[in-house]
């Protein structure tokens, strides 16, 4: 099952706090997690995403079709 988190308008440091509570409270069903960030107003939240570290993120999935998407794939 796939969630998703549009961090859109967010600064970094909320970015950081929004996908930290979405990856923290994710149901075990959850496999993926659809971070919608952006890629045209910068690359800050990008590259925070890309970097982001928790034990539940097994691989960060890079959008090579849409670069304003990136894909975490989560351990159950």
């Amino acid at each position: 099952m796939e969630e998703s988190i549009d961090l859109h308008g967010y600064t970094v440091d909320q970015a950081q706090y929004e996908l930290l509570n979405k990856i923290k409270y994710a149901d075990k069903t959850i496999w993926t997690i659809r971070v919608i960030h952006g890629y045209h107003g910068g690359t800050l939240i990008r590259d925070m995403v890309w970097r982001f570290k928790h034990p539940r993120i097994k691989k960060v999935i890079k959008g090579d079709l849409n670069p304003g998407v990136t894909l975490l794939e989560l351990y159950h």
